[in-house]
């Protein structure tokens, strides 16, 4: 529908702010702008406006109040403008219905125009900063190698993830049921303990806190002489090092454990393990075993050594044989039988023995002294121990040869001879 008013008229330039309103607008149908001090900007439109469809907006002077009430400066507060635009039959509709009525444009549309500003600029940002990191990772997926887009690279795709989705489950259990599972108990203490014991000469304590099972196949006599030699050829233990390797089983004899060491001892560093039977609760000794290193064992196993081991003690040998003589030629011949080792007595009887005794006594005559020890030695399990030596009687000079055999820690005799002389031929 054509309009009977003339064309629109341009509207006014827009004043600036601290700019008086221009006055004489009615013909063009201008508003009238006023600022209160208050902050708000007051909007009069005048209904008595021309035919022209275009509203002039005048902006008072005043209106710098507005922007100093938002904290505008500069080029932003420069900016506000308020503009009422309306087109040839809208003009008419709105300027009939806007009789009287006043709007009012408060600060928070100046404050919001600043957060819309800063989050433009936030997002410009970030679409630069996405950019860049999207064309690295492109970069980077290109070297990919491509699926071709078919039903058979659709299942080897699949494939390839339920195998790594396999893969990585059977670890996790693997690795829990590791987890879960019992670990060996610590033998180090109970290693390191029996150690110092030995090294201390407390043969006996270790023996008897050790399993029956070992008790049954060694002998008390057997360990000691073993543990003694082991002193003698490493020196004095001086610590557990390290622990090798640890294990635990369970059978028919019940439940053992195992542990190997790296021990340090005064002349060499070596390795040895024990073996633990468990028994009434507690982890009892089952067995011993030191290696000699090779170049302590040039040393330790030459001729010398060996004879130095096997060497008896000469002082406490002789001790031997003068308290053995001394009570048979003072006539306590039953209590040197009594006292003689279980092989001795049954080597002999009573009787028999007495019988010898007396003629020894006949021949001999009266116990003088032990002259001298011609020969001594001792076995390498220190258990038993022989010796020769030069007794002097009244009547004759003699060789005796006796033997004693250790038992519950005491000598015992097991072997007693006397070379008698030769009877005198009458001249």
């Amino acid at each position: 529908m054509a309009s009977d008013q003339p064309p629109d008229d341009p509207p006014g330039p827009p004043a600036r702010l601290g700019a008086p309103a221009p006055t004489g607008a009615q013909s063009s149908g201008s508003v009238d702008v006023a600022a209160q001090s208050s902050g708000s900007i007051d909007v009069a439109v005048d209904v008595a406006a021309p035919s022209s469809g275009a509203i002039d907006v005048a902006i008072d002077g005043a209106v710098g109040a507005v922007a100093a009430a938002a904290d505008v400066s500069g080029p932003t507060a420069d900016a506000i403008l308020v503009a009422v635009g309306a087109s040839g039959q809208a003009s008419g509709q709105a300027s009939g219905r806007a009789a009287g009525r006043r709007r009012r444009a408060t600060t928070a549309s100046v404050i919001t125009d600043r957060v819309v500003q800063a989050a433009d600029r936030v997002a410009e940002l970030t679409d630069r900063v996405g950019g860049k990191i999207g064309d690295v990772v492109g970069e980077s997926l290109t070297i990919l190698p491509g699926v071709p887009r078919t039903r058979r690279g659709r299942v080897l795709a699949r494939g390839v993830v339920v195998g790594f989705c396999l893969v990585f489950a059977w670890i996790s259990v693997i690795v829990g049921l590791q987890l879960r599972g019992r670990h060996p108990p610590d033998f180090r203490p109970n290693a390191e303990r029996i150690f110092v014991q030995l090294r201390d000469g407390a043969f006996e304590e270790v023996y008897d806190a050790s399993s029956e099972r070992f008790q049954e196949i060694v002998l008390e006599d057997t360990f000691v002489a073993k543990m003694t030699d082991l002193n003698q050829s490493l020196g004095r233990f001086r610590e557990v090092t390290s622990v090798i390797s640890t294990e635990t089983n369970r059978g028919p004899g019940g439940q053992t454990g195992r542990v190997d060491v790296r021990l340090a001892f005064d002349r060499a560093a070596t390795r040895g393990s024990v073996s633990f039977r468990r028994e009434a609760g507690a982890w009892k000794l089952l067995g011993l075993s030191v290696e000699v290193p090779p170049e302590l064992a040039k040393v330790v196993g030459s001729a010398e050594a060996r004879r130095d081991r096997v060497e008896g003690n000469r002082i406490e040998l002789r001790g031997l044989v003068n308290d053995v003589i001394t009570r048979s030629f003072d006539g306590d011949v039953d209590a040197v039988y009594q006292d003689a080792a279980e092989g001795f007595r049954e080597s002999i009887t009573l009787e028999d023995f007495q019988r010898t005794e007396r003629e020894r006594h006949a021949a001999l005559g009266a116990f003088v002294r032990v002259l001298d020890v011609t020969w001594a030695r001792i076995s390498p399990n220190k258990t038993s121990t022989s010796v020769d030596c030069l007794i002097e009687f009244k009547n004759y000079t003699v060789k005796g040869s006796f033997k004693f055999v250790k038992i519950d820690g005491v000598w015992r005799l097991a072997l007693y001879t006397l070379k008698m002389p030769l009877p005198r031929v009458p001249g």
